[in-house]
C-alpha cells in the first residue's frame, strides 16, 4: 500500500520476502530438480531423467535402490513402464504384469519395449494357471472385509485374480525385487510376499495413499520393515511417499 505516493514498509518488507522466495526456489530447482531431469519429465509428460527412463518413484527411493539392488537382480513388477524400461537397462531380469490393454498396446509398440516380458492380464481375464488362481481369489475373499474398511476408494479384488495370479507362476521366494505400483496393490502386496527371496525387497509406490492401509498391514504383519523415502520425483509437482519393505533395515544399507 501506497501512503502520499510512497511504498510503505510493509509493502517493501513482502517485495523483499517475494524475492526470497522466488530465488529460493530457483535455487530448489537448479540445484535438486533439475540435475534429476524432474523439469524434462514435467515437460514430456514421461518419467524420465538426463539419461532415459526412471522409476515412477521418488528420487529418494530410487538412489536407495540404485545402491542396494544388484543389478542381476531378478524383479517382478505390478504396472509397467519407465521403471521396467530402467530395471533392464540395469542388468535385471523383469517379468512386468499389465492390467491396462490401451496402455500395454502403447508401450509395447515402442522400441524400447522390445525383448520385454511384459503380460497383459486385465480386469476379468481368466488366471494362465486354474491352480494359482484359486489360491490368490482365496487372499482376495479374505482382504475384502479390509479393504471395504479402509478410507479412499476401494480397488477391484475378484475382477483382477488373474492379474495378481501372475506373479506366482514365476515360483514361490523366486524374485530380489516386487514392486506394487499397479492395480490392486493390496492384493499385489500379498502375493508379493509369496514371490520375494528371504532377503529381497518390496517397492510399495504412493504407499501415503490410505486405501492402502491393508496391504501395508500385510507386509508389516508378515515382520517386514517399512521405511517411506518422502520426497519430489519425475513428472509430479508434489511429493509422495515410495516405501521399501525388507526383513532387515540392513537391506537397505548395503551396497552392492
Amino acid at each position: 500500500m501506497k501512503l502520499f505516493g510512497r511504498t510503505s514498509r510493509a509493502e517493501r518488507k513482502w517485495r523483499e520476502v517475494d524475492q526470497r522466495v522466488a530465488l529460493a526456489a530457483r535455487e530448489l530447482l537448479d540445484q535438486t530438480l533439475r540435475p534429476q531431469g524432474w523439469d524434462k519429465s514435467v515437460l514430456s509428460g514421461r518419467s524420465e531423467g538426463l539419461d532415459g527412463p526412471v522409476p515412477w518413484y521418488t528420487y529418494a527411493a530410487r538412489l536407495v535402490l540404485e545402491r542396494c539392488v544388484p543389478r542381476a537382480a531378478r524383479v517382478l513388477e505390478f504396472g509397467s513402464g519407465g521403471s521396467t524400461r530402467w530395471w533392464t537397462q540395469r542388468g535385471c531380469t523383469v517379468v512386468a504384469v499389465e492390467h491396462d490393454p490401451v496402455w500395454h498396446a502403447q508401450f509395447i509398440a515402442t522400441e524400447a519395449a522390445a525383448g520385454l516380458d511384459i503380460r497383459l492380464r486385465p480386469a476379468g481375464s481368466v488366471p494362465t494357471d486354474a491352480g494359482a488362481g484359486a489360491v490368490v481369489r482365496a487372499w482376495a475373499a479374505g482382504l475384502a472385509s479390509a479393504q471395504a474398511q479402509a478410507p479412499g476408494p476401494a480397488e477391484g479384488l475378484d475382477e483382477l485374480v488373474a492379474y495378481a495370479a501372475e506373479g506366482l507362476l514365476c515360483g514361490a521366494e523366486s524374485f530380489d525385487v516386487v514392486v506394487v505400483d499397479g492395480t490392486a496393490r493390496n492384493l499385489s502386496a500379498r502375493v508379493a510376499l509369496a514371490c520375494v527371496k528371504p532377503g529381497g525387497l518390496v517397492v510399495f509406490d504412493n504407499a501415503e495413499r490410505p486405501q492402502y492401509a491393508p496391504g501395508h498391514a500385510l507386509l508389516g504383519e508378515a515382520g517386514l520393515v517399512r521405511v517411506d523415502f518422502w520426497g519430489p520425483g519425475p513428472i509430479n509437482p508434489y511429493p509422495w511417499s515410495t516405501a521399501l519393505y525388507a526383513r532387515s533395515i540392513e537391506a537397505l544399507r548395503a551396497t552392492r
